[in-house]
């Protein structure tokens, strides 16, 4: 059964905000999409995820070459997450804490006991050809960061692409209070 356009809406709208209220994206930062048969809705450039509307949430082609100006630059990388991966939703977020550590490691290995369990080891890709990279890390489901640049978070249900970005979040910030206290 297809989802409906306004349920597809509601979801990312709903994570949007979710995003923003969390400080997990500035306020014109970050996209999220959603896949639908062969459809992506995703985000468009520039528009604010605490705040979307109808019109910033565009339906563009699974497959295809096509420019569509209005989509996040990020399609193509959301586009071969779809193709690679059995993902029906992608976040892709900025944060801080997890941007932080992306500098220092080549993968961030989460020590307290649910990120640990939940996430495992979080790989740091490299900010070039993002849209090849990225991909192969999320074959079933899961988060990668790119270095100094954001997460992106794979699922079956955007609302779990949410809890992997927001647990990595967590997750980092822990590490760092941590490093500040001496560990």
């Amino acid at each position: 059964m297809r989802k409906s356009k306004r349920t597809i809406y509601q979801k990312i709208k709903k994570t949007g905000e979710e995003l923003y209220r969390t400080g997990l994206v500035s306020s014109h930062s970050g996209n999220l999409s959603i896949r639908c048969g062969d459809k992506i809705f995703i985000t468009t450039r520039g528009s604010m995820l605490g705040r979307l509307t109808v019109n910033d949430i565009i339906e563009v082609p699974l497959r295809g070459e096509g420019v569509y100006k209005r989509a996040s630059r990020e399609l193509p990388t959301h586009r071969n997450i779809y193709l690679k991966t059995g993902n029906l939703a992608v976040v892709h977020a900025h944060p801080p804490s997890a941007i932080a550590l992306s500098f220092r490691t080549e993968v961030i290995k989460p020590f307290d006991y649910e990120s640990s369990i939940y996430l495992g080891e979080v790989h740091v890709v490299e900010n070039e050809r993002i849209e090849e990279r990225v991909p192969a890390y999320l074959t079933d489901g899961g988060i990668v960061m790119v270095r100094g640049h954001g997460s992106f978070a794979a699922a079956k249900s955007i609302e779990e692409a949410l809890h992997y970005t927001s647990t990595l979040e967590i997750s980092c910030r822990i590490m760092v209070i941590d490093k500040i206290l001496g560990g």
